[in-house]
This record gives C-alpha cells, sequence and structure tokens, in this order.
C-alpha cells in the first residue's frame, strides 16, 4: 500500500513563497540596474563639471570657421565654455520641440555668421542655441524683444543637444519661409540646412548659450506651479526670462536621466528586494513546518501500515491530512 501525508494550507504558503521571492528578485535586478545606470550618469556629470569649469577658450581666426573639435577629440572639447564673435541669422532659425515649464516651445538653433565678404556673401559659422523659445514667441514678429542681428560676442558650451537626440524619429522638415522645423536634434542637418560653406566642418556640434553665473549641482530639476498647482519634471533647467537660457545645471542633467532619478528608482528597488524578501523568506519557513515543500511518499507492506501511522501521529504530531491508497499486498510481502 502507499501512505502519502501532504501539509495542510501548505501548498497555499508554498505558492506565496514563490511569488514573493521572484518579486524579490526582480526588484533586486530593477535597482540594481539602476544602481549601475545611476554610476554611470555619476561619472558623466563629474566629467561635464570638469569640463565646464574650464578657463573660457575664445575662438579666433581661422578657428571661427574651422573648430578645433571633431568626433575623434570631442572628449577633450565637449562642454567646455567658448566665446565666440558674429552674427545670428534669425531668418534661418531651426527649431527642435520641446516643452518646458508646462509651455510647448522650442529649442531654437541659429545659423551663426563668424566670416562673410562685405557684400554678405561667401558665408561661413557655426550653429548656436540661443536657448528656449515658448510656442507664442515662435515667430520672431510675435516676440517681446527684438533680436539682435549685429556683430556680438557670445559665451557658450560645446554640446550635441543630448536631450533632444532621438535616433529613432523619423525627422519632418517643414520650410515655411526658410523657418526649418525638426522633430528631433539632427545636427548634421542643420548644418547642412545653413548652407554655409564650411558646413560639412560643423556638424554634428551646437554652441549653446548659457547662464553662467548659476550653481553648478545636479540638483532634481522641477519646476512647481503654483498657480495651477503641479509639478513639472523639466527635461533640462532654464532660466525663467527671453530667451530661456539652459542654468549649468540644466547642462549637466536631464529629464528622466538626473543622478536624483536614478537613486530614487535605486532605493525603491532594494527597498522592494528587502519587502519581498522578507516575505517570501516568512512564507518558506510556513511551507516547511507544514511539510508543504513537497509530497512525502511511503510505500509500506499492508503489515506495517497500522504501526507507521502509530508512530507518526504520537511521535510527531504534525497537522497532517492522511490519504491512504491501498493495494493489494505482493507476493514480496
Amino acid at each position: 500500500m502507499s501512505i502519502q501525508l501532504i501539509g495542510v494550507h501548505s501548498r497555499k504558503y508554498a505558492h506565496f513563497a514563490n511569488a514573493f521571492l521572484v518579486a524579490s528578485g526582480v526588484s533586486f535586478v530593477y535597482g540594481y540596474s539602476n544602481w549601475n545606470n545611476g554610476k554611470i550618469a555619476q561619472a558623466s556629470v563629474d566629467y561635464k563639471k570638469s569640463q565646464i569649469v574650464k578657463p573660457i577658450y575664445e575662438l579666433q581666426g581661422d578657428e571661427l570657421v574651422n573648430p578645433p573639435w571633431n568626433e575623434k577629440n570631442k572628449e577633450e572639447w565637449l562642454y567646455r565654455p567658448v566665446r565666440i564673435t558674429g552674427r545670428a541669422l534669425h531668418y534661418l532659425g531651426m527649431y527642435v520641440p520641446r516643452t518646458e515649464y508646462g509651455k510647448d516651445g522650442f529649442e531654437y538653433v541659429v545659423p551663426f555668421v563668424t566670416s562673410e565678404t562685405p557684400e554678405f556673401t561667401e558665408q561661413k559659422g557655426l550653429l548656436v542655441s540661443l536657448g528656449f523659445v515658448p510656442h507664442e514667441y515662435k515667430d520672431i514678429s510675435n516676440r517681446r524683444l527684438i533680436e539682435n542681428s549685429d556683430v556680438q560676442t557670445i559665451d557658450t558650451v560645446l554640446t550635441q543637444l543630448p536631450e533632444l537626440q532621438d535616433i529613432q524619429a523619423n525627422v519632418t522638415l517643414k520650410r515655411v519661409y526658410k523657418i526649418h522645423e525638426f522633430n528631433y536634434a539632427d545636427l548634421e542637418d542643420m548644418a547642412k540646412f545653413t548652407d554655409f560653406l564650411n558646413k560639412d566642418q560643423i556638424g554634428p556640434f551646437v554652441l549653446e548659450k548659457c547662464a553662467f553665473k548659476t550653481p553648478l549641482d545636479e540638483r532634481n530639476m522641477r519646476y512647481n506651479d503654483k498657480i495651477n498647482y503641479r509639478l513639472y519634471d523639466l527635461d533640462a533647467d532654464h532660466i525663467q526670462h527671453y530667451p530661456y537660457l539652459k542654468t549649468r545645471s540644466g547642462i549637466l542633467n536631464h529629464k528622466g536621466e538626473m543622478t536624483w532619478d536614478y537613486r530614487k528608482r535605486q532605493n525603491l528597488g532594494f527597498s522592494a528586494a528587502g519587502m519581498f524578501g522578507v516575505l517570501g523568506l516568512l512564507n518558506l519557513s510556513i511551507t516547511i513546518i507544514l511539510l508543504g515543500v513537497y509530497d512525502i511518499i511511503i510505500s509500506t507492506p499492508k503489515s506495517q501500515y497500522d504501526s507507521i501511522l502509530s508512530v507518526l501521529s504520537t511521535n510527531f504530531k504534525l497537522n497532517l491530512r492522511i490519504y491512504v491508497q491501498r493495494f493489494p499486498d505482493t507476493d514480496d510481502d
């Protein structure tokens, strides 16, 4: 005959233990992934910090048309302050949609002429981002201030607009009165649109006008709209006056990729892993006590059946439901 012993309620606790331990493992992987990504993000922030505090490098002479940076040496130049002299061509302004402070608007990139003839021909230059322009000010005639088209000297930071890059996006080109709109920052295509003689030398880089007299930290960048009682995550922190210039914190971090975000998700993942792990081990312990980890199958001759039941019930006093399957004795009995 065969005697099968199954712990009462043990299967329920076994299922709970399995679910909690799986959840703990998933949470741990989530936490570890954000911890690792946070380390990478912090390394990136530290690199940008080390670059942006360097003395301003002023482009002069041939450097204004043949900039010293390229894909091979970009780590030496990215996020470094750069001073340039020239004039902006606002009628060829280029726009990349973005949202800041709950407002729809655009990153405003212009061709910046650094060399031309007295007749304003044979132009060469660079790409310059003048900051965030709200949607209602996209049309130059609607802007509160007259854009400066004279020769001027400005301080910038060399970047590649990483927060507006999306290699999966399909670029949409719209030309209305020579205004070029993109749905992501395709800097090489923007360089071609300038029609500068040196257009092949200036992409894929842009010089961002920046508010240098701002804190340099990786704080959580959010905007509290006290009027509408809303809290906005910012793609990049800006000084809120026209034009909206990036702060130095805005250069360091971007929405969803800030070290603050990674630390928050890391702590959430590890905390959840600990909680689910404790619950899983608790249910696993209950399961073991109730002998629900597996069924105990005892096969024994019929002649010993009563004595085995007596020993189990008397000495162990386990909370067991006993299922007895009787089989005919064999010749070996």
